[in-house]
């Protein structure tokens, strides 16, 4: 059978119709049914959802990021970035002279057409004016927010009973307290050593260097000159160099860092402090047991029981004494002599009380 031409809906021209075979599900038979569909009808389709008075034929279609959501939307070549704006607006309630549209990294402008462009993939931003209006309502929704929060609050406070802390009594505070800065050294020049919150005003002369300001660094900072390390700019300087050679004569900024071995001796003088702590707390309790002991108080089991788990709490603040790394092996000797000690008076018990 040969195609035949069919006039399709809404033209006055003939254009030749698709035609179709399609298989029936006879039993008795195959027969065909032959169907034609056509072009013009579904192109007429498409276009209803173009923009009035473009191009239709070949339309390129747009992808939006805005907000967090992509939007598509066909628009001719010929058609103002301004327009698409205002369509754009419809969907994502964000005006059109608040809208600030980036195309590989540059603006695109409302007298621009969409051909202009030259890619099809649009970043929306809001302009300064947007921003300060999302502020601007932002911070008016925040202030009621609070009103509402502090009259809760001191509705809470004033049923609370004298003695019983507020939430507004200052007892916890969220904001880190200031830091004075450090003044070391004497000169004209002035440098500002940041370490942290704590800052270092360092005074010294363009001849000096950075040996010379880690001298001046060590008593305040804790760390010895080995340990330190002076970044300009991102990159750390060398000892040899001089402040004038750094172009620092007129002052500047530098950040104060330690290396590896610092930050382990750090490490290692808080584990001693807190196995001081600790030792105390277990010589106190084995004090307490050796006089539960000898009262009989408790069973021999109980006591028995009592003992491995404190020889388990000894060994383990053993271990972790002579793991810390110190500067001075001094207060590592003092601590494992109190270890050992405390082990002794747990072996006497338990063999006191096996014996028995």
């Amino acid at each position: 059978i040969a195609p035949v031409a069919a006039r399709s809906p809404g033209t006055s021209s003939l254009k030749p119709a698709v035609w179709k075979a399609e298989e029936s599900g006879a039993a008795s038979g195959r027969s065909f049914i032959w169907a034609a569909s056509f072009p013009a009808k579904q192109q007429e389709k498409k276009d209803r959802h173009a923009p009035p008075g473009a191009s239709r034929a070949h339309m390129p279609q747009l992808t939006l990021s805005i907000l967090g959501k992509k939007y598509e939307l066909e628009a001719s070549e010929e058609e103002g970035v301004r327009a698409v704006k205002q369509r754009l607006e419809v969907l994502c309630n964000v005006p059109a002279e608040q809208q600030k549209w980036l195309v590989k990294g540059k603006e695109a402008f409302d007298q621009q057409t969409i051909g202009t462009l030259g890619a099809f993939k649009v970043m929306v931003l809001r302009n300064q004016a947007g921003y300060n209006t999302a502020n601007t309502g932002s911070s008016r929704i925040s202030c009621q927010n609070s009103t509402k929060t502090a009259v809760q609050q001191a509705s809470s406070t004033a049923s609370q009973p004298a003695d019983v802390e507020g939430p507004d009594s200052g007892a916890k505070r969220t904001t880190a307290p200031y830091v004075e800065p450090i003044a070391l050294g004497d000169g004209p020049c002035k440098l500002t050593v940041s370490h942290g919150r704590q800052h270092f005003h360092v005074f010294c002369h363009e001849e000096a260097t950075i040996a010379q300001i880690k001298i001046l660094l060590a008593p305040a900072c804790g760390a010895p000159q080995r340990q330190q390390r002076l970044l300009v700019k991102g990159k750390e300087a060398r000892d040899d160099q001089s402040i004038a050679s750094l172009n620092l004569s007129q002052g500047g900024r530098l950040m104060l860092l330690f290396r590896e071995g610092q930050h382990q001796l750090i490490e290692g003088t808080a584990t001693l402090c807190s196995c001081s702590a600790l030792l105390a707390d277990l010589t106190r309790r084995i004090t307490e047991m050796e006089v539960r002991k000898r009262s009989r108080l408790d069973d021999t089991a109980v006591i028995l029981a009592a003992i491995g788990a404190l020889e388990a709490e000894v060994r383990a603040t053993q271990l972790d004494i002579e793991n810390a790394k110190v500067a001075s092996s001094n207060e590592r000797l003092t601590s494992l002599n109190e270890i050992e000690g405390l082990s002794r008076r747990l072996k006497a018990m338990r063999d006191q009380l096996k014996g028995t």
